[in-house]
């Protein structure tokens, strides 16, 4: 998990230092950010993913995991 969130703030961070990179050209900087942003977007998904896996083998509550896991509705669950 410490390796999405490292991922996730770098990927933030680049997304930040663009600016200093490609200022004067706003459109080429605007790609840059979007592609950044969705590599941070794409590693949160991941965390979230390997936070509810790693809840779900603690046994905690379905009710708890369902929101985290996207999971419509209150479907339980289950253990592979």
């Amino acid at each position: 998990m410490t390796h999405y969130c490292r991922r996730n703030n770098a990927y933030l961070a680049r997304a930040q230092h663009l600016q200093t990179l490609h200022g004067d050209s706003m459109k080429q900087w605007q790609r840059l950010v979007l592609y950044a942003l969705t590599d941070a977007l794409a590693h949160n998904h991941l965390l979230v993913g390997t936070l509810a896996a790693y809840l779900q083998r603690q046994d905690l509550d379905a009710d708890l995991l369902t929101p985290l896991s996207a999971v419509p509705g209150p479907r339980p669950l289950h253990h592979p």
